[in-house]
């Protein structure tokens, strides 16, 4: 079924990138004008679902990565001061060149 699928929303896609009107592809494809605008309907709708689909899977994404960008940055955050309390106690020099 999902390859019928597929083949409707391909046609729609080469409705949209490549004819301006319904009445054009359905002469290139021998067709009536109706069914050729019943299947460019169809791919439509088939092409919005995938696509809402796949909105919703990269804004879960994008939410995923954004809350581990948060805590990786805090992980740098913590291994920069870990370093400066190393720096410090082992080079008590540095604490004399900040004045």
């Amino acid at each position: 079924m999902k390859q019928y699928y597929a083949l409707i929303e391909d046609f729609y896609i080469d409705w949209f990138n490549n004819y301006l009107t319904p009445e054009k592809m359905a002469e290139h494809h021998n067709m009536t004008v109706a069914d050729t605008c019943a299947l460019i309907d169809m791919g439509r709708k088939i092409n919005q679902a995938r696509e809402h689909q796949m909105g919703n899977y990269f804004a879960d994404e994008i939410q995923r990565c954004d809350t581990c960008k948060i805590y990786s940055d805090d992980l740098q955050a913590q291994k920069r001061l870990d370093l400066w309390a190393r720096l410090r106690r082992d080079y008590p020099a540095i604490e004399r060149t900040k004045q």
